[in-house]
């Protein structure tokens, strides 16, 4: 049986094969032979990017912030520049310790190139107080999964893509060739530019080419969920939003793109059409999704979506065959109208308390 790892607040959503599918989570069984000792624990933090590195069986994690917001007012600005790993065989996290990394940030993407044993990143933003415009990145680097040092990846080319935030950014399957699909290019924190262009970035040459898909495009976005599909060699996107994310208005998408680099077009394999809730997820952005490749299924999990609760914690799967989704667990259920503004009653929701808190910005693997 399979698990996912989620942080914040790390969950395991089923025991390894070896452990009986009645016994809680808590009771799976860590080997210990060759565990060394943890070094604690990453704090709580959102806005950040991982990787999982099949290779070493652990996650990868880098960034984000630890600012918390008060009666939703906007956090004082703390950015990490931190790299943490994750071992699921001994349950123990470490620090990786470098000399050199990306500057702190937060809203930048991770892939994982599991042929030359790195993790890559892209973009994101910093901003060092609570108001102005923030700075924008276009950097790419790696990381080296087996020396555990970071190196820019500096670009060759003078027509490079625009630094943003929350793109999607893949690797191919065999780790010459990176794709980068949307995201918002806006300075502003009050405003979004969301993007539909792509671009490709030649990991061994860093140039990087801007493409022009044939035919329909997926709607400028940004905040989509992205994965990587092995098997089929191809981009996928889910959901995102629009230039009005935080507006009381907001509609998010809930449509299935995706796009082959082999034949250079985008092709929509579900438009979000159905019964949300019981046969489609509810329009989100800043959700999480991976590719369940022994099953052929990609999983989806949170999200912020358009609905009355705003922060989601159900689970989906879609299948790339039929293009259609299932869901597993609801997750919390609304139950009560907030009173005012940032002003919610304790019984807001009916929780689930078998499933991770409500969330977005999280990282999935």
């Amino acid at each position: 049986m399979k698990y996912c790892l989620l942080f914040p607040a790390l969950f395991l959503f089923a025991c390894p094969e070896e452990a009986s599918e009645a016994e809680p989570v808590a009771s799976c069984e860590i080997p210990a032979e060759g565990c060394a000792a943890g070094e604690g624990r990453p704090g709580r933090r959102s806005e950040l990017a991982g990787i999982y590195d099949s290779a070493n069986k652990r996650m990868v994690m880098f960034g984000g912030s630890s600012a918390i917001p008060i009666q939703c007012g906007f956090a004082a600005a703390d950015y990490v520049n931190e790299t943490w790993s994750y071992d699921d065989r001994c349950n123990t996290w470490k620090e990786i310790a470098l000399t050199s990394s990306p500057g702190a940030r937060s809203r930048h993407s991770m892939t994982y190139d599991v042929n030359n044993g790195r993790a890559l990143l892209f973009g994101g933003r910093f901003r060092a107080g609570t108001s102005g415009n923030y700075t924008n990145y276009n950097d790419v680097w790696q990381l080296d999964l087996e020396s555990e040092t970071w190196s820019e990846m500096p670009a060759s080319t003078v027509n490079n893509p625009a630094p943003r935030v929350n793109a999607s950014f893949v690797v191919n399957n065999e780790g010459n060739r990176a794709y980068l699909f949307g995201g918002n290019t806006s300075l502003s924190g009050a405003a979004y530019v969301p993007q539909n262009d792509v671009w490709e970035f030649n990991l061994q040459t860093n140039e990087w080419t801007e493409l022009f898909p044939a035919g329909a495009l997926p709607e400028p976005r940004l905040f989509q969920t992205t994965i990587w599909d092995k098997a089929r060699e191809r981009l996928v996107v889910f959901g995102g939003a629009d230039a009005s994310a935080f507006e009381n208005t907001a509609t998010s998408f809930r449509d299935v793109w995706a796009f082959t680099p082999a034949t250079n077009t985008w092709a929509l394999l579900n438009d979000g059409t159905g019964e949300i809730g019981v046969s489609i997820p509810a329009g989100r952005f800043w959700g999480e999704w991976v590719h369940d490749i022994e099953n052929d299924q990609y999983l989806l999990f949170g999200g912020h979506d358009d609905q009355t609760l705003g922060n989601a914690n159900d689970t989906w799967l879609f299948d790339p065959t039929a293009n259609t989704w299932s869901l597993v667990t609801i997750g919390d259920t609304f139950n009560k109208p907030a009173n005012g503004f940032c002003d919610f009653p304790a019984d807001f929701t009916n929780v689930d308390q078998d499933v991770p808190e409500r969330r977005n910005a999280h990282v999935l693997v």
